[in-house]
């Protein structure tokens, strides 16, 4: 063979080594490209991470760290989807009750605060009649407790707590007012309680048994512990005070129990800090409680508020404990 032979073959080998060595480089180029697009695709986002980013989107009083929160995250895991409607976010409804659809004068005004505060947002006040048929149409297992209970406002307590698993949404007392819209809050999805004082899990958290009031609330709908609470009030008998039969006291003890218990890291509790909805503390006495409860001679709104940095707030309560019998009917009274 001669040179020239030899030459052009081993030209040709070459050529062909270099086109061959080119392709696979690059259809692994292609193959990790592919790789990294599907793995992109199905990485789920977390819902607060997603929350915490769209601060910087906020309104300046949204903009501290501080604003919202101090969230529970000591776990990271997508909140669970509801089992009666697919999604995780907090459901865009309100939930009010009251006994019948006449309010007083001043719970009509505050109830107006929150319509106003989210014109596109589904809004529901419950009437007595309203929660005794959703008790007997999707809770029948609960209905002879429910009827037991010796006061209507045990009632409405477990009412809000069916509310929550069944639609989720935002529950709040008629004399809580809107200072704010509560869309920042949808996509944290979970069960979202608030604070008065203390942070569980830091200090002397879980310290004081009136901590976590039940005249706010939000949730996701099917969230599991509002499930667990009803089971926890059904198992339990006719004695003790309101607050531990069916209100604040109760649900207090099962989110404890149920952190403790719960098995399902997706079922997430989140907790609101203390004065982003309920700045007014009652238990605090000084001068601020005689300007801020609504039943003392002294009450006077805009007092009250100029002793609080509402800046952060989404609500304020005036606490009416318009609740009950005796007593308390002379209590609505003073709300008209």
């Amino acid at each position: 063979m001669s040179k020239i032979a030899r030459a052009v073959i081993f030209l040709l080998s070459a050529l062909l080594s270099f086109f061959f060595i080119f392709a696979v480089k690059s259809q692994n180029d292609r193959n990790i490209a592919k790789l990294n697009s599907s793995s992109h695709r199905k990485t789920k986002k977390n819902p607060i991470d997603s929350f915490l980013n769209s601060l910087n989107d906020l309104p300046d009083a949204y903009s501290d760290s501080d604003c919202l929160a101090n969230f529970d995250l000591a776990t990271t895991k997508i909140p669970k989807k509801s089992a009666i409607e697919t999604t995780n976010h907090v459901s865009k409804i309100i939930h009010q009750s009251w006994k019948n659809n006449i309010l007083p004068k001043k719970f009509v005004e505050w109830q107006n605060t929150w319509k106003v505060t989210h014109p596109d947002w589904e809004y529901k006040l419950w009437t007595d009649a309203d929660n005794d048929k959703l008790c007997e149409t999707d809770f029948p297992w609960f209905l002879e407790r429910y009827k037991s209970f010796p006061e209507n406002i045990n009632r409405a307590d477990v009412a809000r707590y069916m509310y929550m698993y069944k639609y989720g949404g935002v529950y709040a007392d008629l004399d809580v007012v809107c200072l704010r819209s509560h869309e920042p809050l949808v996509p944290i999805g979970g069960a979202i309680v608030p604070l008065m004082r203390n942070m569980p899990f830091e200090g002397e958290g879980w310290k004081d048994e009136h901590d976590i009031p039940n005249a706010w609330m939000a949730s996701e709908p099917g969230h599991p512990f509002w499930l667990y609470l009803l089971k926890h009030i059904n198992s339990k008998d006719n004695n003790g005070q309101t607050e531990a039969l069916s209100g604040p006291i109760v649900e207090w003890y099962a989110l404890q129990e149920f952190e403790k218990t719960n098995t399902d890291p997706e079922a997430i509790i989140n907790y609101i800090a203390p004065g982003l909805i309920f700045p007014f503390d009652w238990r605090i006495w000084d001068h601020r409680r005689e300007l801020c409860y609504a039943q003392s001679p002294q009450f006077n709104i805009s007092a009250c508020n100029s002793n609080y940095d509402l800046s952060k707030a989404f609500t304020i309560t005036y606490w009416s404990h318009s609740w009950g019998d005796g007593d308390h009917l002379a209590n609505i009274e003073k709300l008209e």
